[in-house]
């Protein structure tokens, strides 16, 4: 038991505690308890994934950007994949699984970003604590993901609708 503390004192819901403990406003004086925002700023979650399938060949950078990614970080992941896989790129058929986390400006920075070609695993670019991007281990991806490369997405087809007269 903590020195000074009221050896009698029971703080876990047994017996001893008050009934009124819970009615109790919380207190600096009664809580180690910090204030949280859930999910992070404005409600937004701390990590944001997407899944990135092209369906004609375009550069990774502006895939990420356009999935909600930090510019700066879209394009060092792109120049990191460059030099470690000497991809620019993915081409249609292709597939990158992106992660990012929400960092103090409210942006999404690029935290790893791992790439398919043919259902095949090619590699994985991450970012260090340093903040520097370099080679990343594979991470387990489910094979529907995989599996879903082989096919285009989903198109409605213009049907117009009917006027009842």
């Amino acid at each position: 038991m903590n020195a000074g503390a009221d050896e009698d004192a029971d703080d876990d819901g047994g017996d001893l505690t008050p009934e009124n403990a819970a009615a109790a406003p919380l207190t600096g004086a009664n809580s180690q308890q910090l204030d949280a925002v859930a999910g992070g700023d404005n409600g937004r979650p701390q990590l944001k994934e997407a899944i990135l399938r092209p369906l004609a060949p375009q550069k990774l950078s502006q895939l990420l950007i356009e999935s909600g990614f930090e510019e700066i970080s879209a394009g060092e992941v792109e120049a990191t994949a460059k030099r470690l896989y000497n991809i620019q790129s993915l081409r249609e058929g292709a597939a990158a699984l992106a992660v990012g986390a929400l960092d103090a400006s409210g942006a999404y920075r690029v935290v790893q970003l791992a790439i398919f070609q043919d259902r095949e695993y090619v590699g994985t670019v991450a970012r260090a604590e340093n903040g520097v991007y370099g080679e990343g281990a594979e991470p387990t991806i489910p094979q529907a993901l995989l599996d879903a490369t082989d096919q285009p997405p989903p198109r409605r087809a213009f049907q117009p609708r009917r006027r009842r007269l």
